[in-house]
Parts: C-alpha cells; sequence; structure tokens
C-alpha cells in the first residue's frame, strides 16, 4: 500500500509544555497460524516426537499451543523480542503416562523461531517408565501470517515490517483510516475528513476568516485567526507540534509550536520565547467551536502578491490535525497580502 506524504509537511518533533504524548508500541511478532515443529530429543523415540504439527494462537502477550503429539502448551511471548515460554500437560493412553512438557525460545521473525524443548514423562504403572528428556527444537510457519508481505485471506493489508507503523496498516493487518474514506492515514492529505477523492480542502475542519501576510521585515509575519469547526470541537485541542503556512501553493512558513499553558480548561495560550510566534486558542460565545489567532514569523522576504492563503496545523506525525484555507486575498502597498473570508 502507498505511504507517500505531501513533499511540503514540515517536520518537527516539539510537543506542547505540559503536554504529555505516548502511543502503544506495535506488535513486532505474532504466531498464530499453523507450524510445523522439529525436535532432536537426546534420547531417541518414536518419529512422531521428532516432527509434529502445532496450532499457535496469540493475543498480545498470551501464547497457546495446540500440538499434534503433545497436547496443549500454555505460556507468554514477548511480542517485541520474540521471546516465549510455555508448559503443557497430556497422557499417553496406553501407559497413562503424564506428559508435562516445557518449551522455551525466540521467534526470529513472523515465520521462524528457535529453543529447546523439555519432556518429563511421569508414568505410574509398570513396565512404562519416568523419562525425562530435552534437545533443540526449530519451527517453521506452514500457513499464512500477517507480517509476510502478502495480503492473505482474512487480512485487509499486510506491509511486511511496515505493520504498525507505516500508517497505512496496522500490526493485525488492518488499514488505518480513521475517517473510512478509502484511502490510508499516511496517504490521507487530511485524515480527519471523509474525502474519497482527495479534492477537498479540509475547510471542514479549521475555519480560516482572516489573514494578514507581510513577508518583508525582520523577520516578516503572518497574522491568522478564525475558528476549528464545530465538529471537531470537544477538549482543548492539545495535540499540536507544529504549523505550517502556504501562499499561492509555496510553503512560506513552517515552525514549532511555542511552549502553551492553559489557564482555564477553554483557553489555551502559546508563546516563543523571541516572541515571534504566538497562538492563542478559546472557545465559547454563540458560535460553537474554537476560536484561534496565530502569529508566525515568515523568513522568505519575497512579497506576497496572491492567496490562497492555507494553515495547517500538524501533529507529530506532520499529519493535519485541522487545515484550512481563505482564497479572497488583495496585495496591498505595503507590500503585505490582506485575506478575508467572504
Amino acid at each position: 500500500m502507498a505511504t507517500t506524504r505531501p513533499g511540503w509537511r514540515a517536520r518537527a518533533s516539539w510537543t506542547l509544555a505540559g503536554v504529555l504524548l505516548s502511543s502503544a508500541a506495535a506488535l513486532a511478532v505474532d504466531l498464530t497460524g499453523q507450524w510445523k515443529v522439529h525436535w532432536v530429543p537426546s534420547i531417541p523415540g518414536p518419529p512422531a516426537f521428532n516432527d509434529f504439527d502445532v496450532q499457535i494462537a496469540q493475543n498480545g502477550t498470551q501464547l497457546d499451543w495446540t500440538t499434534s503429539v503433545m497436547g496443549a502448551f500454555t505460556g507468554t511471548i514477548d511480542p517485541s523480542t520474540g521471546a516465549f515460554s510455555l508448559h503443557g500437560t497430556g497422557t499417553d493412553p496406553l501407559c497413562g503416562t503424564v506428559f508435562q512438557p516445557t518449551a522455551t525460545g525466540v521467534a526470529t521473525d513472523v515465520s521462524h523461531f528457535a529453543g529447546t524443548l523439555t519432556l518429563k514423562l511421569r508414568s505410574p504403572t509398570f513396565p512404562c517408565v519416568p523419562v525425562f528428556d530435552d534437545g533443540p527444537m526449530t519451527g517453521v510457519r506452514v500457513g499464512p501470517a500477517c507480517g509476510d508481505g502478502v495480503v492473505d485471506p482474512g487480512e485487509a493489508c499486510d506491509d511486511g515490517n511496515g505493520n504498525g507503523s507505516d500508517g497505512c496498516c496496522s500490526a493485525t493487518c488492518r488499514v488505518i483510516d480513521p475517517d473510512a474514506d478509502g484511502v490510508c492515514s499516511a496517504s490521507d492529505d487530511c485524515p480527519g475528513v471523509t474525502d474519497p477523492a482527495q479534492d477537498a480542502p479540509c475547510t471542514a475542519d479549521l475555519l480560516l476568516q482572516r489573514a494578514n501576510v507581510r513577508p518583508v521585515g525582520t523577520p516578516g509575519n503572518a497574522q491568522l485567526s478564525g475558528r476549528l469547526a464545530p465538529g471537531r470541537a470537544g477538549a482543548l485541542p492539545t495535540a499540536i507540534t507544529s504549523m505550517a503556512l502556504r501562499v499561492g501553493g509555496v510553503v512560506r512558513a513552517a515552525v514549532p509550536m511555542p511552549p502553551c499553558a492553559a489557564p482555564r480548561p477553554d483557553r489555551l495560550s502559546c508563546r516563543s520565547a523571541n516572541g515571534q510566534t504566538r497562538v492563542a486558542i478559546s472557545s465559547g460565545g454563540r458560535v460553537p467551536g474554537w476560536r484561534f489567532r496565530v502569529r508566525m514569523p515568515v523568513a522568505d522576504p519575497a512579497p506576497a502578491t496572491s492567496g490562497p492563503v492555507e494553515l495547517r496545523l500538524l501533529d507529530a506525525l506532520d499529519d493535519p490535525l485541522w487545515r484550512g484555507a481563505v482564497a479572497a486575498c488583495k496585495a496591498e502597498r505595503n507590500g503585505a497580502l490582506a485575506c478575508r473570508q467572504p
């Protein structure tokens, strides 16, 4: 699946002061599926014990094996490293022998693992005798797997090692598409707006009402104001990490979000140390949604002669949380560009 991102997006790793951003780590290993296990015991035994089938089920860190010769195993796995440990029980109907197998090992990828299998046989009747045996084992997947790079039945996608990290396919082989428009987040120009054609300017998210861009000066600056659309209103928006400004289709500014404080639950005030970048967000009034005002430096000294002016408020992955544009612009004598919604 495509993972191309628009090239003009600003890259920044700044976060809002006092706001902790975290995300759950994606599963690196999922062994669920059909496997063939080869075991080399220290004491030769029936061939069926050397090569046998295992059905593995993994749910997070929980791991369960159902074997063709040794009964069921249960245990845990560390999905980030592939290390696992299991134990089980089973009974031989001939001797009444109780199996007590244990298995430890490491999955090197989604299709291979290696480790040690230990088998204790406790026999209550003669002539069957107790046996303790162990030896190396290897496992090879013989069925489809999420993470093998092939979209198998039951999977919506499979980007191999990119699953869970590329913004398109999750660690469980499901398409990452929160707005359900058929375009994965990494390729969606506005992940919060349902737009299968990818031709909407996302103005339904951010209602940019005024923009004044003055590139000349030391430095120049842009001042913008508007509203975050009611459909996106809710808790105070604190996930913004950077801002990008386009004028006439050209990137004119890309700045990190300055440190912020929230003196009230309905107000966010942000200011850079040099005072060149300022953001104020608040709610209330007759119109639902969040009002915002932004002042940001514009380093490009070239006069801005035509619109539209577009503002993007981005998250830590450079995805637009809000995006809006105003196209009715007029160049002024002092080199500024003044834009207003009709």
